[in-house]
């Protein structure tokens, strides 16, 4: 067993329990998504190289959180849809496509320049794409 690559894997996986604790139970999140789910995939990575290394208690075997209870349940008239982890051109694309988007923005995400680019949300190219706040309202008024 290389004893790097275990102390690595433990620090990632000590390092995300921290970071989904402020996001989840405190509402307070650390970094960005993209800089989480960076972590999690080189976690996932280095599992799947070395499968003898993965607990249990790894984030990556973990289903649930334990999300604060300080959020309100809404009723949604329309699904509330992820990007979940989307960040290539070929991803953003795909998420346009699966989500109704307008032609004219699926158009516009394919005229885009591939340089290599991470993008982090789909507002800069679909300017008045839907929001959370488009779409619920306070079950207490109903």
């Amino acid at each position: 067993m290389n004893i790097q690559v275990k102390l690595k894997i433990e620090g990632l996986q000590n390092k995300i329990r921290n970071y989904d604790y402020h996001y989840y139970a405190l509402s307070a999140p650390l970094i960005s998504d993209f800089e989480y789910d960076q972590l999690y995939k080189e976690l996932e990575k280095l599992e799947r190289e070395n499968p003898e290394l993965i607990s249990a208690d790894s984030p990556t075997q973990r289903v649930g959180s334990d999300i604060t209870k300080e959020f309100k349940t809404f009723v949604h008239s329309t699904p509330m849809l992820s990007l979940a982890n989307t960040y290539s051109k070929d991803e953003l694309i795909d998420f346009a496509m699966r989500t109704g988007a307008p032609l004219e923005v699926v158009e516009n995400l394919q005229a885009l320049e591939d340089e290599g680019d991470n993008y982090e949300t789909i507002e800069d190219i679909w300017p008045d794409y839907p929001t959370k706040e488009d779409f619920f309202f306070n079950e207490d008024e109903y």
